[in-house]
């Protein structure tokens, strides 16, 4: 990227007024020059791409998605009483509540919306399930449902980065996850 920004301040000179883009695997940059004053502004542009295994039909986890589990804690896929399909991601929360969870790399266009279902197994009170998107916390949820229940969050700004479904707060509170999707 430095490369072709670097070509572009040496065409400058050249140049009254340009508007154009560059595209790098997932990332789309932009760039505005203007006269001979050597502006240049840049800002990626980021393109959605699918979740992997958002159904988790695979019956594995790996490689599409990362798991980490608190000592104690559990995380894997089940057959059976699946959203839609026949296979869902499970995840356990650990000894002292310690969080369980599983993630993926995502890359979302601005206004792209993360979406998953859940159905709480078993889900004491101070239990909770987070959606950490490269470290924030962006929808916590805290109440149970037993039956399948939709959660969309609309990503404003787009981005890439890691996306985890955290389950915690109370030990062996338990959490069945299904078709994950960005759309």
């Amino acid at each position: 990227m430095i490369r072709i920004l670097s070509i572009l301040a040496l065409l400058l000179p050249l140049l009254a007024e340009a508007q154009s883009s560059v595209s790098l695997g997932n990332v789309t940059c932009q760039y505005l020059i203007i006269g001979t004053n050597n502006v240049i502004t840049n800002s990626p542009v980021y393109q959605t791409v699918a979740i992997t295994n958002g159904g988790f039909e695979t019956g594995f986890l790996a490689p599409a998605w990362g798991s980490g589990n608190g000592a104690g804690g559990s995380v894997g896929t089940q057959g059976g009483g699946a959203h839609t399909g026949s296979v869902s991601a499970f995840l356990m929360a650990g000894l002292g509540g310690a969080e369980t969870s599983i993630n993926q790399i995502v890359t979302a266009a601005p206004g792209a919306v993360f979406s998953f279902w859940t159905k709480f197994v078993n889900f004491p009170a101070n239990s909770y399930v987070n959606v950490v998107w490269n470290s924030t916390t962006l929808v916590s949820l805290t109440t149970s449902n037993a039956n399948w229940s939709q959660t969309s969050i609309t990503l404003t700004n787009g981005g890439y980065g890691l996306m985890s479904i955290n389950v915690g707060g109370v030990y062996q509170a338990k959490v069945n996850i299904d078709d994950v999707a960005i759309q």
